[in-house]
């Protein structure tokens, strides 16, 4: 479905999987939800779909080349009128190239594009380009892994956001939210000291250009940069 929870919803589901020609492999899924009574930011029984589609294929020797799209259409309160909705979609087109030219090297590079449309507001994108670069090995005979990441993003408001997942500590969860214009980048590294001890840290800077300050509340800091370092060290008994 649609939403975090199967409660107020009904839902038909439709998955597909083939192999096409020239070694194409091909997801697919399609999807109808109701939602019989109100729920957050509906106060009206709503219906909505959600396509998707996934292709990737192998162009050359360890080289995956991966396009996605996804079509969601759903429906909420309309602006300053509660107790009438709208119909909105969102469509998210994804273009992924993933090089592995040895087993210690990964050079992954992703471009995203965004766009949200209303009944009531002008229609909204996001854009989202990305390259990283990961290796992992031997230092002083004990394993070590690192990555660094540069990301550029463009997008108009919270309703063409994109979600871009990263990296993170062992344990950890990393999928941040870009919204507005700027830059993100991080560095992450995990290096095991001994068998039992492994010490792992994380750096992220993200930049605003056009912002003097970033966050809200209690996380609200002055200027247009917000800097995070993390560190982890875990101990096997």
């Amino acid at each position: 479905g649609q939403g975090s929870s199967v409660a107020n919803e009904r839902c038909f589901l439709l998955l597909f999987k083939t192999h096409l020609p020239f070694y194409i492999h091909l997801v697919s899924s399609a999807s109808y939800s109701y939602y019989p009574t109100l729920r957050y930011n509906v106060y009206a029984p709503s219906s909505g779909v959600d396509y998707y589609l996934d292709l990737s294929k192998e162009i050359a020797h360890n080289t995956l080349l991966e396009v996605k799209y996804r079509y969601k259409q759903s429906q909420r309160n309309r602006p300053e009128q509660t107790y009438q909705i709208e119909t909105v979609n969102r469509q998210q087109l994804q273009a992924t190239l993933d090089y592995r030219p040895s087993q210690q090297w990964r050079m992954l590079s992703r471009v995203v594009y965004c766009r949200f449309n209303g009944e009531v507001d002008d229609p909204k994108n996001g854009f989202l380009v990305f390259h990283e670069i990961s290796w992992n090995g031997l230092l002083f005979s004990r394993p070590v892994t690192a990555g660094l990441r540069l990301s550029m993003f463009d997008v108009d408001d919270y309703d063409a956001r994109i979600y871009s997942y990263e990296r993170d500590l062992q344990y950890e969860y990393g999928v941040p939210m870009l919204m507005g214009r700027g830059m993100r980048c991080f560095v992450v590294g995990r290096y095991s000291i001994t068998p039992r001890i492994t010490l792992a840290l994380k750096y992220t800077l993200s930049y605003y250009p056009d912002q003097q300050t970033v966050g809200s509340g209690y996380e609200k800091i002055e200027g247009n940069k917000r800097q995070e370092i993390k560190a982890q060290l875990r101990m096997n008994f």
